[in-house]
């Protein structure tokens, strides 16, 4: 049994919903998965760690946009979401090598850097604090580095962006299937930011968080808006960056954070309509994968279709 809410987000904007989840889930679910996320990978609650949280807010975020769908018409098919769940493992398999290439970096090539930054990272303050900075500091260097692929055809291309937004329908699990070149390219600044600021902890925690959070955004469920939508980014407004639009998918860069885009003017807080950028054919796996190949439906050149 569902309840009928009248859903407006932290802007005002009245939303498309056709189905909304009990009231517990629309005001909680949200909070509750950051606060379970950052319990769990600090090791405070028992979860498996990092990745045992992420997973286990993950199925609980699927199994909840399966019965209550947002929007009927996003809600993938079977053949749709095996292709999600392939590209999600691509994805992440690309991400341990960056992982490895930092782990066998010899000391006297990170020691510099490292002097000059450790000491004004304030490792005494505590660790809900250090989280909260260090999840501001990687998104805002996310929100440039993925506006930055907006912004350049070059960077859209040899990065794979493309493959991100090829989807017409979005869920959560949806947040990782980025192109393995991309992917590489976002996991970097995590990685060199906790190698030289010396806080690894922190940013594992902080980066399980913008996992959470970013798939939060992906997720085709309604949730609550009106307060957590002015900092943390929801799912509406993430939907709005999908937007088959091209005017509307130069806006919300921060998949996990709405404040770096009310910062410098990206941000929208409209609802979206249609999901995804042209891709001739067929969508397939080896399509998504060749999107670096490719010249169309690059933002620099403007060839999102006119949608409505």
């Amino acid at each position: 049994m569902t309840t009928a809410i009248r859903s407006v987000n932290a802007d005002g904007t009245v939303l498309r919903t056709d189905t909304t989840p009990p009231l517990l889930i629309y005001f909680l679910l949200q909070p509750c998965l950051l606060v379970f996320a950052f319990l769990g990978s600090a090791g405070v609650i028992p979860s498996g760690g990092p990745f045992g949280a992420l997973l286990l807010g993950m199925l609980l975020l699927i199994a909840c946009e399966r019965i209550w769908p947002a929007r009927r018409d996003w809600t993938q098919t079977s053949k749709e979401w095996l292709q999600v769940l392939v590209m999600f493992f691509i994805s992440g398999a690309s991400l341990t090598a960056i992982e490895v290439a930092f782990a066998i970096m010899p000391e006297p090539v990170i020691e510099p850097a490292r002097n000059l930054l450790q000491p004004w990272w304030p490792s005494s303050a505590p660790l809900w604090m250090q989280t909260i900075l260090a999840f501001s500091v990687l998104q805002f260097m996310a929100y440039w580095l993925h506006r930055w692929q907006h912004e350049s055809g070059f960077l859209w291309r040899t990065f794979g962006h493309g493959t991100h937004h090829s989807y017409e329908k979005l869920s959560a699990i949806n947040w990782n299937t980025a192109h393995p070149f991309e992917s590489l390219f976002l996991v970097l600044p995590a990685i060199v930011f906790g190698t030289l600021v010396g806080a690894h902890e922190v940013t594992v925690i902080a980066a399980t968080l913008v996992m959470m959070q970013t798939a939060v955004a992906h997720t085709n469920l309604r949730i609550n808006e009106r307060v957590i939508g002015l900092v943390l980014s929801t799912n509406s407004q993430h939907m709005h960056h999908h937007s088959s639009k091209f005017e509307q998918s130069q806006t919300n860069f921060g998949c996990a954070m709405t404040f770096w885009d009310r910062v410098f003017g990206t941000f929208s807080g409209d609802d979206t309509k249609r999901l995804g950028d042209p891709m001739e054919g067929e969508r397939t796996i080896w399509k998504r994968l060749t999107v670096p190949l490719s010249r169309a439906g690059t933002p620099a050149g403007g060839n999102h279709p006119d949608s409505s």
